[in-house]
């Protein structure tokens, strides 16, 4: 029997099943655009993802709110509440020696309201650079209460919440050009695009090898 009847079946199998694949790949993205022919829309352009980059878009987006960037865990990495009070107080008694220029306008600031609101004879009596301090001290009680700390973390977890995750990746899809999406998308599933395409060549190579028993076995 001529070999090429042994290596045909195999080689060929590899061959269509490689193309398939590949082919069925391509047709995820391209032709970027429609196709017409006499008025008439090609079957299956765009491809795939630019013809549902939208859709695509949002889907991500929702997956993206619901399993990963949740509002825990959006308040917990944008903030560490017990790390965030601790830091503020600590901010807020050595303010003029960290940040002494928002410590001067923040006393330039408490100076002209108790200069606007309080007038005439009692203004003498007010100790403009002691209401700064007050208020100060008055902050840092604030914030070192765990009754407190504990209200604002609800606050802020409520921030996280109205987050609109879905839609700013949504958006940030739909700005994208559909060249753009397509290299983004290769960026980080190419490599296991290009492992299947290579097994559908392996696959066909053996169940081309499997049409041969019955003639090894003749």
């Amino acid at each position: 029997m001529n070999i090429l009847n042994y290596l045909l079946p195999p080689i060929l199998g590899a061959i269509i099943a490689f193309s398939t694949n590949w082919i069925a790949i391509v047709m995820l993205f391209r032709p970027h655009k429609e196709k017409r022919v006499f008025g008439l829309r090609i079957p299956f352009t765009p491809g795939l993802v630019p013809r549902e980059k939208a859709k695509l878009g949002r889907k991500l987006g929702e997956a993206i709110q619901k399993h990963l960037l949740t509002p825990e865990v959006l308040t917990q990495s944008l903030v560490d509440p017990e790390r965030f009070f601790a830091d503020a107080v600590d901010n807020i008694k050595n303010l003029s020696e960290r940040f002494p220029e928002l410590d001067r306008n923040l006393a330039e600031l408490t100076r002209n309201i108790v200069k606007e609101n309080v007038s005439g004879f009692a203004s003498m009596f007010v100790n403009k650079d002691k209401v700064y301090a007050s208020i100060k001290e008055g902050l840092v009680k604030y914030l070192s209460e765990e009754s407190n700390q504990a209200l604002l973390s609800d606050k802020m977890f409520t921030v996280a919440q109205n987050i609109p995750i879905a839609d700013m990746v949504e958006k940030k899809m739909a700005a994208y050009d559909v060249a753009e999406a397509e290299a983004m998308i290769l960026s980080v599933v190419g490599r296991e695009l290009r492992v299947i395409v290579m097994l559908g060549g392996v696959f066909g190579f053996l169940i081309g090898l499997l049409t041969l028993i019955p003639l090894l076995s003749a």
